[in-house]
């Protein structure tokens, strides 16, 4: 039998984004809600990664501009480490190449800039606290996800990789 997931727990989190506004603001939202603590904020993903090492944060909230090739070197070199955090990606992008690209890059989230503070706190708590959970799309409209989602699943090999749509209430350990 699992072991259940300890939510009791603090969650450490990371933020990663070149806009300080931006991070003090996630950072607030994050701490109004509790059960988080923000351990560090930095303008970029080269010093994400000097601080992933150091803080070992269960989540990195990072953003990614295109093209894709940093992203995919700091995302390889996260995921290589002997405690990889979760990385939450922010974006504004919500085309489907760019959804799709970053998931199969080994994100836990993809999380739209327009997306709602309980969005982003039902994330974070649903990468770290359920096992199942992978490749979450959050914020794009349920309707234009389904159709992608579908178009996506045909076109993979079976068991090559899922996905789901989040919503906060739709898990006990989003709330």
């Amino acid at each position: 039998m699992d072991k259940a997931p300890d939510t009791a727990r603090k969650i450490s989190v990371l933020l990663a984004d070149d806009h300080t506004m931006f991070r003090q603001g996630l950072a607030g939202i994050l701490a109004s809600y509790g059960g988080v603590e923000v351990v560090g904020e930095v303008p970029n993903d080269s010093e994400a990664l000097r601080l992933v090492g150091e803080l070992n944060p269960d989540v990195v909230i990072m953003q990614v501009q295109m093209p894709f090739q940093r992203a995919k070197e700091s995302l390889g070199r996260m995921r290589a480490l002997p405690h990889p955090p979760k990385v939450i990606v922010v974006t504004m992008f919500e085309e489907p190449h760019y959804v799709r690209g970053l998931l199969e890059l080994g994100v836990s989230a993809y999380l739209v800039k327009t997306s709602s503070a309980e969005h982003l706190v039902a994330t974070v708590r649903v990468a770290v606290f359920d096992p199942r959970a992978k490749n979450a799309v959050v914020g794009c409209p349920q309707r234009y996800w389904r159709r992608v989602a579908r178009r996506w699943m045909a076109c993979s090999p079976p068991g090559s990789w899922s996905c789901c749509y989040l919503r906060p209430a739709s898990s006990p350990i989003a709330r």
